[in-house]
């Protein structure tokens, strides 16, 4: 076990990590006209500083090198795997607090032709992953059947659902699964962002893509409000800052929380209700499912409970679109800094 105190400094290289990933997005202008998030390129760079990398080639130098370990020490690193399938809750417990809930009726009306769309492509990952895998991979190269889902959990889901089923893979008796999900990903994240901007130019080029105008400049103020607030919530969100004695951050954070806290309950329920039932039976399907899309559901129902307590003011949609985006940033580094080149 690890201490605090080397939590903290994994963190603080994390942050060194970021800014390095950033400083090369800036000045490397092929990463630019890709749109690789920064994010990535710190995963990568942490990667290449570690023994997967640098650890290799100074240990094909001279086995007793201080660098065989890359530069992080082994501690630091042991933090940094565990934090993919635990940041990665906090992503999805983001995804719907402060967001307006349609009805049920309304959310198919409008979301249906995407998740027909979404299916055929969901499927027809599995299908080809898993034919793969029964007619090639496992005859000629004895893999382990569960690869047959990694396409799917890469590509569909990419770095942020392969970081989250590193545990089920593990439990699964297949760890390596992890480490090739998260490769697929970044294979399938340069290679779409590569072939999406050719595609796109090869259209402007050719007057197939009509630009319809110049992009609004982000505005980075954590109190802009959200389109859906009315005048009363922001004269409600105003006066909560003025008498609570409490960082909006801080207080925002509290809902993800609660948000994750309510899709474990969810989570151990359904758990508990299976041992009673078929799990008597030695089938058991729910100690292999995640925790975070449980914390997506858990982000639904708070949601909805604080409208129906006419208290959705509470929450500040912005404040919780950044804490999303630092777990997403720690998720994907963290899961590509420590990303085994040698899982097979």
């Amino acid at each position: 076990m690890f201490k605090l105190i080397t939590v903290f400094w994994a963190f603080i290289f994390l942050g060194v990590l970021l800014l390095l990933g950033r400083i090369v997005r800036q000045r490397w202008p092929l990463m630019q006209a890709l749109y690789m998030p920064s994010s990535v390129i710190a995963g990568v760079i942490g990667l290449l500083l570690g023994p997967a990398v640098l650890g290799a080639i100074a240990g094909r130098i001279s086995p007793d090198s201080a660098w065989v370990n890359g530069m992080f020490a082994e501690d630091i690193r042991e933090v940094w795997r565990q934090s993919p399938s635990i940041f990665i809750n906090i992503v999805f417990a983001c995804l719907f607090l402060g967001e307006v809930i349609p009805s049920p009726r309304e959310i198919w009306q409008k979301a249906s032709p995407q998740v027909a769309f979404g299916q055929i492509l969901a499927w027809g990952q599995h299908v080809v992953g898993l034919g793969l895998t029964l007619v090639i991979l496992v005859p000629l190269f004895q893999v382990d059947p569960i690869a047959g889902a990694l396409i799917e959990v890469a590509f569909e889901g990419g770095h942020g659902t392969a970081a989250g089923m590193a545990e089920t893979f593990t439990a699964l008796n297949f760890p390596a699964g992890a480490d090739m999900a998260l490769g697929l990903a970044t294979v399938g994240l340069v290679s779409g962002v590569v072939a999406g901007v050719v595609l796109i130019n090869w259209a402007r080029r050719t007057n197939r893509l009509q630009v319809a105008g110049a992009i609004a400049p982000i505005d980075d103020n954590f109190e802009d409000p959200h389109p859906h607030d009315t005048p009363e919530t922001r004269v409600a969100r105003q006066q909560l800052r003025r008498d609570l004695l409490i960082d909006p951050l801080s207080l925002n954070f509290c809902f993800v929380g609660l948000a994750i806290i309510v899709g474990w309950l969810i989570l151990e329920t359904l758990r508990w209700l299976e041992r009673l039932t078929w799990g008597q039976t030695g089938l058991t399907l729910m100690p292999y499912v995640p925790l975070f899309p449980l914390a997506l559901i858990g982000g639904i129902i708070v949601q909805v409970l604080l409208v129906r307590l006419r208290k959705p003011y509470l929450i500040s949609r912005p404040l919780i679109n950044h804490i999303g985006g630092v777990a997403l940033d720690v998720t994907i580094i963290t899961a590509l800094a420590t990303l085994s080149l040698a899982a097979q």
